[in-house]
């Protein structure tokens, strides 16, 4: 086993997670969250044994070693190097510590003998997975803790520990989504815990802010936007007024596209007038594009469509040539405002060159959008293969990427085509799986899309009568839209 590994392993906390090399995991204290509406406040963090921050309703004062009598198994100073956090270092994924760095150990068989010694002794539980875990008994983590704390060690480890996950997030968001998404989601808690001690903390300010930036497509195709909002105004809220700085301007933008999501529009906008400001002080273009991206996002879902095409134009003009993946989203939107205004013609060679640019470039969440609109387009030409091809093509992309809320537009199209074929039993149902996943995920209709919704159910009624309609309806509620899939491609199972 690697050094790197043997460092990921020893964690905290009730669960398993799949650690960062490099570095201990803190997994995870109560209520890992920034006041999402679900789990409460986020506590302070440490990165691994012992974590020292005050949990709500864990016991105080000193905790006792289970088993034998302390003196009889008293941990030698190798041992105590591993729980009291001696010996760790905040290991990047991205490079190997600084020779000679204050706290790593020399031999690499050093941490592992301790490990070893540490389970021997039933102070340390061994978890195998890929990567292996070991994690302390409950009773030597509140300990540990109390002993951490009283070394005043408890600052500088938060740091390292904030430091460490924006580096993770950092390279994370540079691979491509999939990849991105399944990093993040391992470390969720342990990145939640670094926004929290960021927000708290002003040296670590500017990496809780631009780890806020970095986790933008994560909060959003996780549908996790609700947490994402929480954590990125709570960061800018702290921050207060500053120079103007990237990290700011990616948090701003990070923020608004969160609030544009819950639809609140309004907030959005207000976080994105400081983001253009801002952006256009640095004269950074691809900071700008991005802002122009969101702010065209934002008037298309409240219908002000000239306004949207003017900006997502301004921002196609600043790309360059290897933009593709930008490119590609961007002409999504833009045949996403010709499909609304029923201007086809111009929506089919924007929508065939963002699926080429986008498949150039791994960009599957863009992959996905692009091809729920050719299934539009497909759908009014009354195609129908054409359209349950696409359709599920998308399909298989959001569930690969864990895109919730791509999962529901693709289904209420995918129902759209059902009712257009005179199928209003499988439109129902797919209707209704939409439904309950977009209430499971916290992600409403758009307001321009609630007549054309509610049109749609109203046909599915009238075609089945209110008591089929009601049974199918149930049906799609209680199965999901993986059965309901099922039903329309027998043998398919997306993942």
């Amino acid at each position: 086993m690697r050094l790197p590994e043997a460092r990921a392993a020893l964690h905290v906390g009730h669960h398993e997670c799949d650690g960062p090399a490099g570095q201990f995991c803190h997994n995870c204290a109560p209520s890992p969250a920034l006041h999402d509406g679900r789990r409460g406040t986020l506590p302070y963090s440490a990165p691994g044994p012992p974590p020292p921050w005050a949990v709500p309703g864990a016991a105080s004062g000193r905790t006792e070693l289970p088993g034998k009598d302390l003196g009889a198994t008293a941990p030698n100073r190798r041992q105590r190097r591993v729980w009291r956090m001696e010996a760790p270092c905040p290991v990047s994924l991205r490079s190997s510590p600084a020779p000679g760095e204050p706290g790593c150990p020399d031999d690499p068989l050093d941490v592992l003998a301790t490990l070893s010694d540490l389970v021997e002794r039933s102070l340390v539980h061994f978890e195998p997975g890929d990567p292996p875990r070991w994690r302390l008994q409950e009773t030597v983590r509140q300990y540990a803790r109390e002993r951490l704390a009283k070394a005043g060690e408890e600052v500088e480890l938060l740091r390292r520990h904030a430091r460490f996950y924006a580096g993770l997030v950092q390279d994370a968001s540079a691979a491509d989504p999939e990849t991105a998404i399944g990093r993040i989601r391992g470390e969720h808690d342990n990145v939640l815990a670094a926004l929290g001690w960021a927000a708290v903390d002003a040296p670590s300010l500017a990496s809780g802010l631009r780890m806020a930036g970095d986790l933008q497509l994560f909060w959003y195709l996780s549908g996790r936007c609700a947490e994402g909002r929480a954590c990125a105004e709570t960061l800018l809220r702290t921050a207060g007024v500053q120079a103007p700085s990237p990290e700011r301007v990616r948090a701003l933008n990070t923020a608004a596209m969160m609030a544009w999501r819950q639809g609140d529009y309004a907030a959005a906008g207000v976080w994105l007038e400081e983001a253009h400001v801002l952006a256009s002080a640095l004269g950074e273009s691809a900071l700008v594009r991005s802002v122009l991206c969101n702010l065209g996002a934002v008037a298309a879902e409240t219908g002000n469509w000239d306004q949207a095409r003017g900006w997502f134009e301004q921002a196609l003009a600043l790309t360059r040539p290897g933009d593709r993946a930008e490119r590609a989203t961007l002409l999504t939107n833009l045949s996403q405002i010709a499909l609304t205004l029923e201007q086809d013609s111009q929506a089919l060679p924007l929508l065939e060159e963002a699926t080429g640019l986008a498949r150039q470039e791994g960009a599957d969440h863009v992959l996905a959008a692009a091809l729920t609109n050719l299934g539009i387009l497909a759908r009014r030409a009354q195609d129908w293969e054409q359209a349950r091809a696409v359709f599920a093509e998308s399909l298989e992309v959001c569930a690969r990427l864990g895109h919730e809320r791509g999962i529901a537009e693709v289904l209420e199209e995918w129902a759209r085509t059902l009712l257009d074929q005179g199928r209003p039993a499988p439109a129902a149902r797919l209707l209704a799986a939409a439904g309950s996943l977009r209430a499971e995920i916290g992600a409403p209709l758009e307001p321009y899309a609630l007549p054309e919704h509610a049109e749609c159910v109203e046909r599915a009624r009238g075609s089945l009568g209110t008591r089929a309609f009601e049974d199918r309806w149930r049906e799609g509620s209680a199965k999901g839209w993986k059965a309901a899939l099922a039903d329309l491609l027998p043998g398919s199972s997306p993942r």
